[in-house]
């Protein structure tokens, strides 16, 4: 069994590199970087992160 703190570094690594392929794709063959591909990852995370924080405010009193 994989321990939870490699498995999360795996994870975030993962998520890393499909993003930054994704830009690199976009600039490297359109040559024109368009940043709303990035613009929805911080959006997402930022929410997340938000909704997370407050789960566990509620939770935790």
């Amino acid at each position: 069994m994989i321990p939870p703190i490699l498995l999360n570094i795996l994870v975030n690594l993962g998520i890393f590199m499909i993003i930054s392929l994704s830009l690199n794709l976009e600039v490297g063959f359109g040559g024109i970087p368009q940043f709303g591909r990035v613009l929805a990852v911080i959006t997402g995370a930022y929410v997340t992160a938000g909704l997370v924080g407050r789960i566990v405010a509620l939770i935790g009193g």
